[in-house]
């Protein structure tokens, strides 16, 4: 399957991108292997803020999640199985033998629906940032905020 951006042009300068690199990985799915051909472009235009940044095909995430072997629809089948119809780690080996052909360890097995509970994060990477640097902002960290935000009037309050 070839991957390409779906914008051509730089979203800052609006210049033409040119292929950076090409990258080829293979991911399991529940209809078997498949081939992906990731091609990465950038912008070369001199005066750009945004020259050298890479830009990857959003398709690619809808397919695998970064550093999977298997797909995202092996993922949702396993957490499915998993948390919905609350079945043991034995059980969902043997669905994905029965229906897909795919042969995956227990411990494989608890590690994708670990990820599929974190949203694609494995146990061994870390969180996002609570900052919302990267889009996300926890409901925690919202209310941890307006938790230290009315601590300091009050505290300012009742001092002055």
């Amino acid at each position: 399957v070839d991957l390409f951006p779906e914008s051509r042009t730089c979203s800052t300068c609006h210049a033409p991108l040119v292929k950076a690199y090409e990258r080829r990985r293979r991911i399991v799915t529940l209809k078997g292997p498949k081939l992906l051909v990731v091609r990465v472009l950038r912008c070369m235009f001199g005066g750009c803020p945004a020259r050298g940044r890479h830009v990857r095909p959003e398709a690619e995430a809808k397919l695998a999640m970064p550093r999977f072997k298997y797909g995202v629809d092996v993922v949702q089948f396993v957490s499915r199985r998993r948390f919905n119809a609350h079945k043991k780690l034995a059980e969902i080996r043997n669905d994905l033998r029965k229906t897909a052909g795919i042969d995956i360890s227990e411990r494989g097995i608890a590690f994708l629906c670990k990820a599929g509970q974190t949203g694609g994060r494995p146990s061994g990477y870390p969180p996002p940032k609570s900052d919302g640097s990267d889009g996300f902002k926890s409901k925690l960290c919202i209310e941890l905020q307006l938790f230290i935000n009315y601590r300091r009037r009050f505290v300012r309050g009742v001092r002055g």
